[in-house]
């Protein structure tokens, strides 16, 4: 039996979109060099993805828990990804290298 997210959709399918938008970003980076998709980019799935992954960041830097998996922080920091605030800050609990929770 699948397990839900809050949305109410199998995790496989939740786990397939953010993989879709994933390789959307890092198509959008090889494109223009950067991670930083703008609001108004025509593809607004996109900008709302990027502007999510950042208000997850906030939320794990602030301890006030993430769904934002340690993997996933990986995966962005792989493709240099611009997290709202100096890029060498991390949220606490994630390293920057290897995306995983420090104790």
């Amino acid at each position: 039996m699948p397990r839900f997210a809050h949305s109410g959709r199998p995790e496989s399918r939740l786990k397939e979109r953010w993989h879709a938008r994933f390789n959307e970003l890092c198509s959008f980076r090889a494109r223009y060099g950067h991670c930083k998709v703008p609001r108004w980019y025509e593809n607004k799935t996109l900008a709302n993805w990027v502007r999510r992954c950042r208000q997850e960041y906030r939320m794990a830097e602030e301890e006030m828990g993430s769904s934002m998996t340690p993997e996933r922080f990986a995966m962005l920091n792989s493709i240099n990804f611009e997290w709202p605030s100096t890029p060498e800050k991390l949220p606490r609990k994630v390293s920057k290298d290897q995306g995983q929770w420090n104790e």
